[in-house]
């Protein structure tokens, strides 16, 4: 026999497993450490290199986002999503994250290296006001940057 409202209650109870098990944050609850910094001296640009760490049931990612001067890197766009891929890419710091380079080549051009085995999840060519050249790297090599 089922009484009013047991379905509803397996289907809830059911739905409830299932994103537990998947291992979904469903709360947002994600956490980024900014690593490194840089600012393009001419046009006042601001890039980020940051971890994002988001719970124990999933991965590091290793992120890079361009900003207009003066902005906070909750506002920038971010550019680049990288992982270790499962631990074939090398890490480049005691945050978990995959190594990384950024330097501005120019006015309102960056350039990002990075691990050579990480696993690409996005990459942008261009992102407020910045163009982006991209290039992946084994073993670690410090992007072309002009020196002003």
């Amino acid at each position: 026999m089922i009484f009013p409202g047991m379905a509803e209650t397996r289907i809830l109870a059911a739905l409830s497993l299932v994103v537990a098990l998947s291992g979904c944050n469903i709360t947002g609850d994600c956490g980024d450490t900014v690593f490194e910094k840089t600012v393009d001296p001419e046009s006042g640009m601001i890039a980020w290199g940051y971890v994002r760490n988001c719970g124990a049931t999933t991965g590091f990612a290793t992120h890079v986002a361009v900003g207009k001067p003066n902005s906070q890197l909750a506002d920038a766009t971010t550019v680049l999503i990288i992982d270790s891929d499962h631990g074939k890419a090398t890490m480049g710091n005691p945050l978990n994250a995959v190594w990384i380079g950024i330097g501005w080549s120019g006015r309102r051009n960056l350039s990002v290296t990075y691990a050579s085995k990480a696993r690409v999840f996005e990459k942008k060519s261009s992102a407020a006001g910045a163009t982006m050249t991209f290039q992946a790297s084994e073993p670690y090599r410090e992007p072309s940057v002009v020196v002003y």
